[in-house]
């Protein structure tokens, strides 16, 4: 149970920090409003992955899913960062 517990929160507090950054990167709202979108966004990302982190019945494909979505969000991250400085 501590495995599920400490990967569910690892990879659920990075995905929601990457989430939110998505968010205030690539969506042109008020900084304001988009911190807000991205806190109670990325609060509900954490809640869905401790959650399947508990239920999932076959944790490696839990594993599997995640950081590939950590991946693609992280290429989002790099891609929206990286073209805004230019």
């Amino acid at each position: 149970m501590w495995t599920r517990t400490l990967v569910g929160l690892v990879l659920g507090l990075l995905l929601s920090f990457s989430f939110a950054l998505n968010l205030m990167l690539v969506v042109p709202v008020p900084r304001p409003v988009g911190m807000v979108v991205a806190f109670i966004g990325g609060f509900l990302v954490l809640a869905g992955v401790q959650t399947w982190a508990y239920c999932a019945p076959e944790f490696p494909r839990l594993l599997r899913w995640v950081v590939l979505t950590l991946g693609i969000t992280f290429g989002l991250n790099a891609w929206a960062y990286l073209g805004s400085m230019s």
